[in-house]
């Protein structure tokens, strides 16, 4: 009789530890946040060749500050326009199967920001006014991206904590405790292109029209639900 009332007695403390440390549980949670882009960048390569190294560089710089000039018309700073990348290399051509010098090729990348999505025509107009510039793409995005992944962690949150209620629920646990808070943050751009009808002024009409921005984030929390 000892001996069952005191395995009883075990079971009934393993039990006890049991409810105290309660039940692990992890919850994840996603939040997202959309806004229309308030500007968008454009890179350029300004290439250039020449019978030497000395002239396609003059070429290139030549075209470079032409662009500059004109792109700081349209109101961007000198900060706006900025070089990404730069090389000058001996250039080549093919006659018959062999590859012969034919003097050297210049190239000067820019990166263009612009925060007035009006003048988006316009500035590649510029950008691509000159025969040897190769524009690589155009990039949109929003200057308040800061502020809106804020939004959309607290978002992700709360998610997150009505997942673990659910679970903690779930488990027969009244309460749940936040041990760990695990941030997992996402951004990105919805393409979504709409033609213009009509130029902006002197500028070719590109057709490019942006997409909304959605900021997300995503958080996973490990709790203890008693």
């Amino acid at each position: 009789m000892k001996k069952i009332l005191g395995m009883m007695l075990v079971l009934c403390m393993l039990c006890s530890t049991g409810l105290a440390e309660g039940v692990r549980i992890v919850a994840h949670g996603q939040g997202q946040v959309t806004t229309e882009p308030d500007l968008f960048m454009v890179t350029a390569n300004v290439s250039s060749r020449a019978p030497t190294a000395a002239a396609a560089q003059q070429q290139v710089a030549a075209s470079v500050h032409r662009i500059q000039e004109e792109l700081e018309k349209t109101g961007l700073a000198p900060s706006d326009v900025v070089t990404t990348g730069y090389d000058c290399t001996p250039a080549y051509e093919t006659e018959g199967e062999r590859m012969v010098p034919s003097g050297y090729e210049a190239n000067h990348v820019l990166s263009i920001t612009c925060y007035d999505l009006e003048l988006m025509d316009q500035v590649i107009t510029i950008a691509t006014s000159d025969e040897g510039t190769t524009l690589y793409g155009i990039t949109f995005d929003t200057s308040l991206r800061r502020e809106l992944y804020k939004q959309a962690l607290a978002l992700a949150m709360s998610a997150a904590e009505e997942k673990a209620g659910a679970l903690s629920t779930a488990a027969g646990c009244t309460d749940y405790t936040i041990l760990e808070v695990e941030e997992k943050e996402g951004y990105y751009y919805d393409n979504a292109v709409t033609a213009k009808e009509e130029a902006a002024g002197l500028a070719v009409s590109t057709g490019i029209r942006s997409g909304s921005i959605n900021v997300s984030a995503s958080v996973t929390l490990t709790c203890l639900a008693q």
